[in-house]
């Protein structure tokens, strides 16, 4: 019993472009099928991220978070020495 099939199609690499997440899309609404076209057993894709720029990206974001969390406190500490000023203690 088939479920669906898969369809297979063979478009020009001029005729994709990426889209705001990152995936290839082409802008025709029904794309032929190709009968050339096969799927290979026992080959991998390859994933369209790379792992280490996802880690640099990563660290880069917690560094610019902890920065932000120590400017926070030293705001608070300015702050508290302030109240300190004024109230006279």
């Amino acid at each position: 019993m088939d479920v669906d099939r898969i369809k297979l199609v063979n478009i020009p690499a001029d005729a994709l472009r990426k889209n705001e997440a990152g995936y290839l899309v082409t802008n025709a609404t029904v794309n032929p099928r190709d009968e050339d076209v096969t799927v290979a057993a026992g080959h991998l894709e390859s994933a369209n991220v790379s792992a280490i720029n996802e880690m640099v990206s990563s660290i880069a974001l917690n560094r610019q978070f902890e920065a932000q969390i120590k400017m926070m406190k030293a705001a608070e500490d300015l702050a508290t020495a302030g109240n300190r000023l004024i109230r006279g203690s």
